[in-house]
């Protein structure tokens, strides 16, 4: 009798501790969030130590190229949080349409800074030009790694819904990713005002 009623309770489900995601993108995201913090700290404490030349550096970056990351990486969360309600909905065609739009503005995005990168080396600015531009090269190519995995992740659940996987553990799935795409979203903005407008 009391093995039948702890199978019930067995295969009941569990309460989510969080109202989105699991608890291991939740831990994922805040150890990756102190990293990028301290990162920032460092570079912010070296700017003012050094502060003529973080000055005059910065002006080699376009503000131009930065907003206009920033509002396509803004757009591509905003096909996120539709593809994760299409997701809790059950609506595979809108999932993969919408994770379709996302990943066309992440790969719109690794283009522009393809675009970037490649202005800064043609103008003879490498990682050694400066301390600044050591920074400017790390922190930009780690969020770049970091956009590349969400890119991944999100491929990887695209085609999940494109053969009709919907169910809750699938969804917990795609809101991981959607989070994890906020996340580097939100990287990006902290990066943007550091780098191109302070």
């Amino acid at each position: 009798m009391d093995g039948d009623i702890a199978e019930e309770l067995a295969d009941e489900p569990r309460a989510k501790t969080f109202p989105v995601g699991s608890e291991g993108i939740w831990t994922f995201v805040f150890i990756d969030m102190i990293v990028f913090l301290l990162i920032f700290f460092v570079f912010t404490t070296q700017r003012i130590d050094q502060y003529s030349l973080y000055r005059d550096a910065h002006h080699h970056l376009s503000v131009i190229f930065g907003f206009a990351n920033t509002i396509i990486l803004l757009t591509s969360s905003l096909f996120v949080v539709r593809g994760v309600r299409a997701a809790r909905a059950g609506i595979a065609t809108k999932v993969m349409s919408q994770l379709q739009f996302a990943l066309g503005c992440g790969l719109l995005f690794f283009a522009s800074k393809a675009i970037e990168y490649y202005g800064k080396f043609a103008a003879g600015i490498g990682i050694a030009t400066s301390s600044f531009f050591t920074f400017y090269f790390f922190i930009t190519f780690l969020h770049l790694l970091h956009l590349f995995g969400a890119v991944i992740f999100v491929i990887a659940y695209r085609r999940g819904a494109r053969d009709g996987v919907m169910d809750p553990r699938y969804v917990t799935g795609v809101e991981n990713v959607g989070l994890f795409w906020h996340f580097v979203d939100l990287l990006w903005v902290f990066i943007f005002t550091l780098l191109y407008l302070m």
